[in-house]
């Protein structure tokens, strides 16, 4: 039954999104050696399950949405596990994060209420904010900042490069928002939820990620260059051929939806590489 359950869980999503507070972790110390293992642990431990938690109420929530996609068969879509029994194994993650939140510090929970807020919003049905324009682009922009910042925070202090830091990554996450919507703008139009790119248009919600994630390039190489006096920027400048190179796959092909779903799976398994060389610099 268990298993079940864990295959409820967006793995690949959720480890992906670990990378924010990790590097905030990494940026916040001067020497990487110094970083106290039990404590990060206890940190992306907790982290992992909060956004488990939003994920799987997400899913909780938009299950009469998803029945009509076709695509997606959660075990959840498919009677495997029950509405309730999955409430309970999100509240038991939840609780989880509250408690190594608190333990670590409890200004944490700030962090984490403001994040449940914003998934709570998001996906009710009574709400619905991801019905509204913008306002999920400006949730998971809010949401990937406070995720920097609340690794940067576990041992370091608030100061220019730190929020700098989190504004760079409040960027990407606004920009693989606006992707999420286009690859999914065939379910949601169906569904009747009118996202950004259901609002606006596939295309220009598209670009504007674009734009968004280019500007987002540029102003890490800035702070790269004017605040943390290291390259980090080269594996940006590396992969950004490829990112382009994917996006003219996919208006070639006219945003056929497996194709872009490629394009979601290599964006996050680049994100996965420009974590690790930022690391593998941070160390040398």
């Amino acid at each position: 039954m268990i298993l079940r359950f864990l295959r409820s869980l967006r793995w690949l999503e959720t480890f992906v999104r670990l990378g924010a507070p990790f590097l905030g972790v990494v940026f916040s110390v001067n020497n990487i050696y110094d970083i106290n293992i039990l404590k990060l642990f206890l940190l992306l431990s907790g982290y992992f399950t909060l956004v488990s938690h939003i994920y799987l109420y997400n899913d909780l929530k938009g299950k009469g949405f998803d029945l009509l996609d076709t695509l997606k068969k959660t075990p959840l879509l498919k009677g495997e596990v029950s509405y309730f029994s999955l409430f309970l194994f999100s509240l038991l993650l939840l609780f989880y994060s509250i408690i190594v939140y608190y333990f670590l510090n409890p200004i944490f929970l700030i962090f984490l209420f403001i994040d449940i807020i914003m998934g709570i919003t998001y996906v009710h049905p009574k709400v619905l904010l991801k019905n509204r324009p913008f306002f999920s682009i400006i949730f998971l922009f809010i949401s990937n900042f406070n995720d920097f910042l609340i690794g940067w925070l576990l041992f370091g202090k608030i100061n220019i490069t730190g929020i700098l830091l989190s504004v760079y990554f409040g960027l990407l996450g606004a920009a693989g928002q606006m992707f999420h919507e286009v690859k999914d703008y065939e379910a949601d139009k169906i569904s009747g939820i009118r996202t950004n790119a259901v609002r606006f248009g596939q295309k220009n919600i598209f670009f504007l990620g674009l734009i968004t994630y280019s500007l987002s390039v540029l102003f890490f190489i800035y702070i790269s260059l004017i605040f943390l006096k290291k390259p980090y920027f080269i594996p940006h400048i590396l992969t950004y051929p490829f990112y382009i190179s994917y996006i003219i796959n996919n208006l070639k092909t006219d945003f056929n939806r497996n194709n872009f779903q490629r394009f979601v799976v290599f964006y996050r398994f680049m994100y996965i590489f420009i974590g690790i060389v930022i690391f593998i610099i941070k160390i040398l």
